[in-house]
């Protein structure tokens, strides 16, 4: 590329006047000097090919969901006017989407736990009390498989200017080149041709939410009147979901 210049085909060749680029031949037919960042960009190939022709590779490692739950519920008359009971679940999911090459997979967590107790009062034949409270605490983690990686592994590329600026954040940046199979996430994350870890949005999100409700209800004669009110709060604790850390690189060929 160093040697390239323009020339102006001569007349009488096939394209007379038209300007090509020339250069001189890379000795042996066979580049050496690769850039720095592209050789690390291609070790990230690791697969060997076990089909022949193109596509030459398929990756058939199954992609795995795990579901996990349980739930406990007591239920108890404290008296003829007081009825209480008490409920606790608890569900996780595990799932691993695997991309288009080995040891490039998205992973999903996801952990819920819910409480909730009720008390019923009974006042009268006529006058009734619900009282309830519930607590639902949830994390939820998206990842790439074998991340976050060892600090440094954005900087290690040796990218101008590109470096972690977290723990979570550190995976291989994303290189993308047309022509060759998705790969970088795993399952519906995969949205790009190329290799690395940070084509999605790795996200850490818990949060909670508490909710109060009481309702009385009084029958009068034929009519039956509900009276209540319910209060919900929502917080959303140490979310992190960085677009894009590690850079996304594309090329067109």
């Amino acid at each position: 590329p160093a040697t390239e210049s323009a020339f102006t085909c001569p007349s009488g060749s096939a394209k007379a006047g038209s300007s090509i680029l020339v250069g001189q031949p890379i000795t042996g037919n066979m580049i050496t000097t690769i850039d720095p960042v592209a050789q690390k960009a291609l070790a990230l190939y690791t697969a060997a090919p076990n089909l022949p022709g193109f596509p030459n590779f398929i990756n058939q490692t199954p992609g795995v969901r795990n579901d996990d739950m349980f739930q406990i519920r007591i239920d108890h008359n404290l008296s003829d006017k007081n009825q209480f009971f008490g409920r606790y679940l608890y569900a996780e999911d595990n799932q691993n989407s695997p991309g288009a090459l080995p040891g490039y997979a998205s992973l999903e967590y996801f952990r819920g736990q819910n409480f909730a107790l009720g008390w019923t009062h009974t006042f009268s034949p006529t006058l009734l009390n619900e009282a309830r409270f519930g607590f639902q605490r949830d994390f939820q983690n998206f990842n790439c498989l074998g991340c976050p990686r060892p600090a440094g592994t954005i900087a290690g590329f040796g990218i101008a200017n590109l470096s972690g600026f977290g723990p979570i954040t550190e995976s291989n940046p994303s290189f993308n080149f047309s022509g060759f199979s998705a790969q970088g996430g795993g399952g519906s994350f995969s949205t790009f041709t190329g290799v690395g870890d940070g084509i999605y949005h790795p996200m850490f999100n818990p949060d909670m939410v508490e909710t109060y409700e009481d309702n009385l209800t009084w029958t009068r004669g034929h009519h039956t009147f509900v009276f209540g009110g319910s209060m919900a709060f929502w917080q959303s604790l140490r979310v992190q979901s960085p677009a894009y850390p590690a850079g996304t690189f594309s090329f067109s060929g």
